[in-house]
């Protein structure tokens, strides 16, 4: 039964389309981890003479195979976003099939469909809270870029008349639409406290909304082209943007002003990228570090956030690269890219750790699970993939503390405990109370409401 389970977790998306491949499947799952006991092994010999077309073996295993926990799979189109909630107990994906969908990640199974934009459905985002998740919309193109960040409950997304919706997840039910942008809405990201959402748009603006009431604070404007991809920094005070006009951005979260930090461009004098083709663009956990990917250079580049200084370029993909993110404990990048591969870089040295291959379509999307052990992808055959990579060493998750109701707390990404915390905890490593896991909190502190 684990066989046919595993079986039926890692191929749903084979088994989907071709539900006569059941045995196939399992003949080739099973022989990868010497699985078969006697009873299957008789019943597959049974089923395979009796097939009308001969069985392929496969004699070398796929990479990836090592690392697939289950696919998710129910997009009828490329899905171009992916996030995990900030609890780890959900998934949520869009698509170029107007749906955004919820799934439940320890078992894969699909929780609900929501249906509201009008076209591709391109970016998204959980609150930090997991309460809610905004959504970004495109008529006429993909976007495949998307930011998790995790505030007060919902979920935002985005699209192509230049909207975002913010949703509840609980409910499933749209609560505000955020109107203001001319053109698609590339990407979408919430702040570290919950109350506010930044946007990236084709019409070369970034806005900034006010999560609850869903209005605008502000527009930021520095670019000569379309802006690709959009991030907050862990302590909320700036913002990190990259654009098609070949560009990078650090932008003050506050004054909407571009933030003259020694090494990146201001509107006068800028620091140049790679490519016409900047996709992705994330902070580190800490803060201390930026990872943007520079387009048809195939590669990403490591900066220091505070001086600019380019401390290492990540050379492996042969393609596009359409999505990156840090992991949890900061030692690591995923990357995804257009060559129909996943990479895992160490983030210190910038060197390449494993590559995941396997697919059959670009992978547009990715992103780590909030403790660590698990990556969820989307590709362009409307695939969602979970990979555990519990096998690469880990270390202390990073977790930045909030303070509400004059304490201070944080939540453990393990077993879901609020710990209370003193000041003097800040920067340092602590244990979570509940599971005794090990945590290092960050040096500053977001405030969230009540």
């Amino acid at each position: 039964m684990q066989t046919f389970q595993r079986v039926l977790d890692q191929s749903s998306f084979v088994l989907k389309q071709n539900p006569e491949l059941i045995f196939p499947q399992i003949y080739n799952r099973a022989q990868w981890k010497a699985e078969k006991n006697d009873l299957l092994k008789n019943r597959l010999l049974e089923e395979k003479n009796n097939y009308q077309r001969p069985w392929l073996r496969l004699l070398t295993r796929p990479i990836e195979s090592s690392f697939l926990m289950r696919s998710l799979t129910s997009h009828s189109s490329l899905v171009n976003a992916c996030a995990f909630s900030s609890d780890g107990r959900h998934i949520l994906s869009v698509s170029s099939d107007e749906t955004l969908k919820i799934w439940d990640a320890e078992s894969g199974k699909e929780i609900s469909t929501l249906k509201g934009h009008t076209g591709t459905v391109t970016a998204c985002a959980f609150s930090p809270d997991g309460r809610y998740f905004v959504s970004a919309v495109n008529i006429s193109a993909s976007i495949v870029s998307a930011s998790a960040n995790v505030v007060s409950g919902g979920i935002v997304s985005a699209g192509s008349e230049g909207a975002l919706k913010l949703w509840d997840l609980e409910s499933g039910k749209e609560i505000v639409t955020f109107k203001g942008h001319t053109e698609s809405v590339n990407a979408c990201a919430f702040s570290p406290d919950g109350r506010r959402i930044v946007s990236a748009s084709q019409d070369w603006t970034l806005k900034l909304w006010d999560a609850e009431s869903g209005k605008e604070i502000s527009t930021l404007k520095g670019y000569t082209g379309s802006v690709k991809a959009c991030a907050f920094s862990p302590d909320g005070r700036h913002i990190v943007s990259v654009g098609s006009d070949e560009t990078l951005l650090i932008w003050n979260a506050e004054s909407g002003n571009i933030n003259v930090i020694k090494g990146f461009l201001n509107i006068v004098e800028g620091r140049r990228l790679y490519s016409n083709y900047a996709g992705a663009c994330v902070f580190s956990p800490d803060g201390r570090y930026i990872v943007v990917s520079t387009g048809s250079d195939t590669t990403l580049r490591l900066l220091n956030a505070e001086s600019g200084k380019e401390i290492a370029i990540l050379k492996g993909h042969n393609s596009f690269v359409n999505a990156c993110a840090f992991s949890p404990d900061g030692r690591h990048i995923v990357s995804a890219s257009s060559d129909e591969t996943l990479k895992l870089w160490d983030a210190e040295s910038g060197k390449e750790i494993t590559t995941l291959k396997g697919h059959t379509g670009s992978v547009n999307t990715c992103a780590f699970s909030p403790n660590d052990k698990y990556i969820v992808l989307g590709d362009s055959l409307g695939q969602v993939l979970s990979l555990s990579v519990e096998n690469i060493k880990i270390f202390p998750v990073i977790i930045t503390p909030y303070y509400c109701s004059g304490a201070l707390f944080f939540q453990c990404p393990y077993c879901l405990r609020i710990n209370q915390i003193e000041e003097s905890s800040l920067d340092q490593e602590v244990n979570c109370s509940e599971c005794d896991q090990k945590i290092k909190l960050n040096q500053f502190m977001v405030e969230r409401p009540q």
